[in-house]
């Protein structure tokens, strides 16, 4: 009989079907000395997205409400860790993250750890300033608690994100940074930076760097002074 997860891995998808299989093999090869469940929460995928996660998965469940904060919420609601980290499916998660990512919040010393973003499909510009700026800045958003978190690299205990009702549903946009924010009121945060991931930067693509920018400076700027974020966050794929 296999026994019960420590970890619960939650990953949201809609269809993810070009990328889901890269993100979970990687998190199958994750390197730790304790049980941990993958979970996939699908905002009804009309690709194969399902067909490949059943390769993988421990559980699958649907929510059909489809942003990415009731998908998170749903996928929880299932979970048997105490400790829930949640991922994206377009990101690449080496061997030793979720030890990296985990281990503060197992030892009692933290009850939500977040990691650092780097670019998975990124030039020599794109990867030169992710590591010389957002990693810095990272270490004093985390400081100053105004958070910037990305939903792809978020570990919390269990407990916590009851007592916090989880991600707020209605949120389209910086859900991640609410989360994190909110829980630094009840609960120590660590910036972990060895906890790195690999981000796809499709979007950053598709709209350009400045359209990009433009717009994830103004939400991040909008939530921490205005309590306000964007509506709407259309899927790229």
């Amino acid at each position: 009989m296999k026994a019960k997860p420590i970890v619960s891995i939650v990953v949201p998808t809609l269809n993810e079907a070009l990328y889901i299989e890269r993100t979970l093999i990687s998190l199958k090869l994750q390197e730790v000395d304790y049980n941990y469940e993958i979970i996939i929460s699908d905002g009804c995928s009309e690709d194969n997205t399902i067909e490949i996660a059943r390769k993988y998965a421990d559980k699958i469940v649907i929510e059909p409400k489809r942003t990415i904060a009731a998908g998170r919420n749903k996928g929880a609601s299932v979970a048997e860790g105490r400790v829930l980290v949640f991922c994206t499916a377009d990101t690449y998660y080496p061997r030793r993250w979720l030890k990296l990512i985990t281990s503060p919040i197992i030892k009692g010393n933290y009850g939500v750890v977040v990691g650092p973003l780097y670019p998975l499909d990124g030039n020599l510009v794109e990867n030169i300033f992710s590591r010389l700026f957002l990693l810095p800045y990272g270490y004093l958003a985390s400081f100053l608690k105004f958070y910037y978190v990305g939903g792809e690299n978020i570990a919390i205990h269990r407990s916590i994100f009851k007592t916090l009702s989880g991600f707020n549903p209605d949120m389209v946009t910086s859900e991640d940074t609410d989360l994190v924010k909110r829980a630094s009121k009840i609960t120590k945060v660590k910036f972990e930076p060895r906890a790195g991931v690999y981000v796809s930067l499709r979007r950053v693509h598709k709209w350009g760097y400045v359209n990009y920018m433009k717009f994830h400076t103004r939400n991040y700027i909008n939530y921490h002074l205005l309590n306000k974020t964007y509506g709407k966050y259309e899927p790229i794929r």
